[in-house]
């Protein structure tokens, strides 16, 4: 009887530290906006640019969303990378070769699985969070 007791809590535990199910889904959160001065009458001028992951078994793929003032959607494969997640204070998303996320939205940004919801942190060269970014869940472009 007490072995039974002891498997079931230790299913219950390890129920509770396993990886964050991200395979197949899409996260999503807005970046920064720009916005233009032009010559004439543009309306379409001001843009919102987002960061979009999406997880496949093995890689996760970057993506650059920018939306116009008018609706347009423009996308631009940053790179897909490998991907794990390692559990510290919350669970990290660890990329593999973050050489190539140099001089791209995703550098110096960490990312973490805090109450369910992708924190992407983006770092100052002192190591300390100067923007948080929250991603939803949303539909793959």
């Amino acid at each position: 009887m007490k072995s039974a007791i002891s498997i079931i809590y230790l299913c219950m535990i390890t129920s509770l530290v396993t990886e964050p199910v991200m395979v197949g889904k899409t996260f999503r959160a807005p970046i920064f906006s720009i916005c233009e001065e032009v010559t004439g009458d543009d309306s379409c001028a001001g843009k919102q640019v987002y960061m979009e992951f999406y997880f496949e078994k093995e890689n996760v793929d970057v993506i650059e969303v920018t939306i116009d003032s008018c609706g347009k959607i423009t996308s631009e494969m940053i790179d897909g990378f490998p991907w794990q997640w390692k559990k510290e204070k919350y669970w990290t998303l660890v990329l593999g070769d973050l050489e190539r996320t140099k001089y791209t939205i995703l550098e110096n940004v960490r990312l973490t699985l805090q109450n369910d919801t992708l924190i992407g942190e983006k770092l100052n060269d002192a190591g300390e969070v100067s923007k948080e970014y929250r991603f939803r869940e949303s539909k793959k472009m």
